[in-house]
């Protein structure tokens, strides 16, 4: 073998072996994405934020980052009125399909903890996953959200794709005929 063709040789072994690595996240995906809601509280005018949040994915346990599985999930505020929101901590929750709660949440450190009107900010959070068998096939966030120091409540349920497997379409041509004619 020349020397390019041992180059080539090591580059495709590279590849491959690059091809094989485990994917941090489980194959599980959660629909809608993301849900949109509307909070607002009917004893605070101008309280109005658009809520969007998906699940970005269900996380294989990690030693190097010391966790077991965990779903991690973004949500991104929308202030469309004219009073401050605020983000109560306290108030997420989620639950697997047959009503597991998961651990409190994880917020980023970053995570902005009020939306003031007109602006919009982007929170990620994780929740580990409780150490015993779940019903993965959905997940129900809820989350809370205060105006001037009205506290409203709401959520969404997000249900897990399921994918069918590929299934090749067969063709078949006959001929028949019926006695009697």
């Amino acid at each position: 073998m020349n020397t390019n063709s041992h180059k080539i040789l090591a580059a495709l072994v590279a590849f491959g072996c690059a091809s094989c690595t485990t994917s941090r996240w489980y194959d599980t995906r959660y629909q809608p994405a993301p849900l949109e809601t509307r909070v607002m509280a009917s004893a605070v005018s101008g309280s109005q934020v658009r809520a969007l949040v998906s699940v970005l994915g269900v996380a294989r346990p990690s030693t190097e980052e010391g966790h077991g599985d965990q779903v991690e999930m973004r949500l991104r505020f929308e202030n469309l009125g004219t009073v401050e929101a605020q983000v109560e901590e306290d108030g997420f929750s989620l639950v697997s399909a047959d009503l597991v709660a998961f651990a409190k949440p994880v917020f980023a450190p970053n995570a902005a903890r009020t939306v003031p009107p007109g602006e919009t900010r982007t929170i990620d959070f994780v929740f580990a996953a409780p150490e015993q068998p779940l019903d993965w096939s959905g997940l129900n966030l809820r989350f809370t959200i205060s105006f001037s120091g009205t506290r409203v409540t709401t959520g969404g349920t997000f249900n897990a794709l399921v994918y069918l497997p590929y299934e090749p379409v067969h063709w078949h041509v006959g001929v028949g005929y019926a006695y009697g004619w």
